[in-house]
């Protein structure tokens, strides 16, 4: 199976020259989730991950270590190349499929740096929650 990446990013999102330059391995598309517009960047032979604050870290093929990429405004969801969903921002309503949403609350797990944290749509008012959410020190 070939690896890669598919970054559902918002639209107008500026691409990095280190990620353009792949020229071969990285492909970019428009594509509507939800009534919404979307840009669609796949990137073979990569790997990428929301870090602690919402950037996003991309490891490029033949490339040692995950490089900050992407702002966390930039990326809506890091899937597979079978677009299973991998990891979502926080703030991305999945209804509205826009980064709508607002913390409500959070309360700390006990004897972690992680969060259990509550959002809520600003358009659509609908609440979700999430749990693990790493703090940053």
């Amino acid at each position: 199976m070939q690896h890669g990446t598919i970054l559902i990013l918002t639209p107008h999102t500026k691409v990095p020259h280190r990620v353009i330059k792949q020229r071969n391995n990285v492909s970019l598309d428009i594509d509507t989730i939800a009534h919404q517009r979307v840009a669609v960047l796949t990137i073979m032979g990569a790997e990428a991950h929301f870090s602690p604050g919402g950037r996003v870290s991309v490891m490029l093929q033949g490339e040692g270590n995950f490089k900050p990429t992407f702002l966390p405004e930039a990326v809506l969801e890091i899937r597979d190349l079978k677009h299973n969903e991998l990891e979502r921002n926080h703030h991305l309503c999945q209804q509205c499929f826009t980064l709508t949403g607002t913390r409500l609350s959070h309360d700390r797990l006990v004897g972690t740096n992680q969060l259990v944290a509550k959002f809520r749509c600003t358009h659509c008012q609908r609440e979700w929650v999430l749990s693990g959410i790493t703090l940053l020190y």
